[in-house]
């Protein structure tokens, strides 16, 4: 996915006017600019697929399970186009083959997105 930075700006500093500040006072001239590279981190993962999140498959004998704690990720309220973040867990039974995560830009935990703009459980009660 691109992010068009340029018209996120735009729309920032429209946004900005609509509530009735001056986006190019002191303060908040650059704050357009952040907005949009803001915008451009949280949407990184939009378009990127699981699969792709995988770096290796091991080959193992057993079923032990496997789990993977304090995964962090960030997404985006689909609703109110709210950053939320936080931590996940995932556990599965592997078969013969686990599945490494951890190396790649797209699955260092840090980096984690949810691939789709998400509304966080609860979000029904604030919506207006």
């Amino acid at each position: 996915i691109t992010v068009e930075l340029s018209r996120i700006q735009e729309a920032v500093a429209d946004i900005l006017e609509a509530i009735g500040e001056d986006p190019r006072r002191d303060g908040l001239e650059r704050t357009p600019i952040r907005v949009a590279k803001m915008y451009e981190s949280l949407f990184s993962g939009v378009g990127v697929r699981a699969e792709d999140a995988i770096d290796a498959v091991f080959e193992v004998g057993g079923n032990d399970p496997v789990v993977l704690n304090r995964l962090a990720f960030y997404s985006v309220c689909e609703h109110h186009l709210m950053p939320f973040f936080g931590e996940a867990s995932i556990g599965y039974i592997p078969g013969n083959r686990i599945a490494g995560v951890g190396v790649s830009k797209h699955s260092w935990p840090g980096n984690w997105r949810l691939t789709r703009v998400r509304a966080p459980a609860g979000a029904g009660e604030i919506d207006g």
